[in-house]
């Protein structure tokens, strides 16, 4: 069975090198320390900067037919918009040469200099129309704002206009949340930097981003608009029927549940969590027609992440649409 899994990762080696010199200059100590750990990772894990024989033989033994990838952590689309715009298209041009070389090993989602929504939108529609790009992907909010602001609706306009998805990745919360939430006396500090992020912070991040956007309503504004989560839903669809009791449409003004908004408008993915309970609980509440298949590659390499989904307790029509179908079709691939 084909397999498509769609939140894999890259990062460039000479963009991150502009990237470090200019974000070291304005955030925190704590941040800055974070950053030079994602750097480490780029400088010692050479899948993450390959986007040829490396990443597909990798694929290969994984039984992954093809990636959709985006730009991972340490992304350009944080800096400043004047330097965000020039770094994200490099990061998109790099990205298409790949595809360009391997068209049916690799897709992209680009990345998009949000702190100028306007400029985002544009670039958006240069990835889609001049580079074949089937979406974009996001890494957090920005810069402590959620995506659900009037400010950034020019991109959601965009991709609902072009008819391509948008993935909500995670990223670091905010530092003052961070340090409300994850940090204490009796915890010691490694263990709350990734409490606070890959561990559980950046998840319920992502879950409240997902749910704000859908209270703004910018779902009756934009009907034809998709979203993408991983981690099977950022936990959201686990309290499906606990916001729908407790935010009904007397209170939203909305014409359909909650659930039923995420439902329609939102797809899920694993992003390499292959725990059984979680995966039957989350296809469930979303029907598999809203599922992809992903790996998380290369911040999670597995071997089995193929043999997981074809051992799920599902149809093979289910598994089939889970695989590739799904990816298909949303993709336009």
């Amino acid at each position: 069975m084909k397999l498509i899994v769609v939140e894999e990762h890259y990062m460039s080696k000479k963009i991150n090198e502009q990237y470090m010199k200019e974000m070291t200059k304005i955030v925190s100590p704590a941040v800055c320390s974070r950053l030079e750990g994602l750097q480490g990772f780029l400088e010692n894990n050479k899948e993450i900067s390959d986007l040829g024989e490396l990443r597909i033989a990798a694929m290969d033994k994984q039984g992954v037919d093809m990636q959709v990838i985006s730009y991972g952590n340490n992304s350009p689309m944080d800096l400043p918009a004047e330097t965000s715009v020039q770094l994200c298209r490099q990061a998109n041009d790099e990205l298409a040469a790949a595809i360009k070389k391997y068209p049916t090993r690799f897709a992209g989602f680009a990345v998009l200099p949000v702190g100028n929504p306007q400029a985002a939108a544009d670039e958006l529609l240069r990835a889609v129309k001049q580079l074949g790009f089937v979406g974009a992907s996001l890494n957090g909010a920005y810069n402590g704002r959620f995506y659900d602001e009037p400010e950034f609706y020019p991109i959601f306009e965009k991709a609902a206009e072009l008819n391509v998805p948008i993935y909500f990745h995670p990223g670091f919360p905010d530092e003052k949340a961070a340090d409300y939430y994850y940090k204490g006396e009796n915890i010691p500090t490694a263990v709350s930097a990734v409490f606070s992020s890959f561990g559980y912070g950046w998840h319920v991040d992502v879950g409240v981003h997902m749910i704000r956007m859908i209270l703004s309503g910018i779902f009756d504004k934009l009907p034809n608009l998709k979203l993408i989560t991983g981690h099977w839903g950022e936990l959201v669809p686990y309290y499906f029927d606990r916001i729908d009791e407790t935010i009904p449409q007397s209170l939203t003004g909305f014409t359909r549940k909650f659930s039923e908004i995420y439902k329609e408008h939102v797809y899920i993915t694993p992003s390499g969590i292959a725990s059984r309970g979680p995966a039957i609980l989350a296809i469930g509440e979303m029907g598999a027609d809203h599922v992809l298949w992903s790996h998380d590659f290369p911040y999670i390499k597995r071997d089995d992440v193929k043999d997981f989904l074809m051992g799920l307790p599902v149809s093979e029509a289910e598994k089939e649409k889970m695989a590739y179908k799904n990816a298909e079709a949303l993709l336009n691939l």
